[in-house]
């Protein structure tokens, strides 16, 4: 026994649908920018420290900091 019944689609749903999309993948596009632009800019300050236990202690640092500000 097959039971068919069409769906019933608006406009009006449609357009919430497509408006949330479009912000997600900007915002999506945004992030990904903002992640690529620190990562590229955190290797280059991490190749300037010449003392390779300062480099471990400031990637230690960031790890800690990037936690404590996620926890507040």
């Amino acid at each position: 026994m097959q039971v068919i019944q069409p769906i019933q689609m608006h406009l009006a749903t449609l357009v919430p649908a497509l408006f949330l999309g479009l912000i997600g993948g900007l915002l999506a596009a945004l992030f990904a920018r903002l992640n690529t632009f620190i990562c590229k800019r955190r290797t280059l300050l991490l190749a300037k420290i010449d003392n390779r236990l300062l480099q471990r202690l400031v990637r230690i640092l960031e790890t800690i900091l990037i936690v404590a500000s996620f926890s507040i």
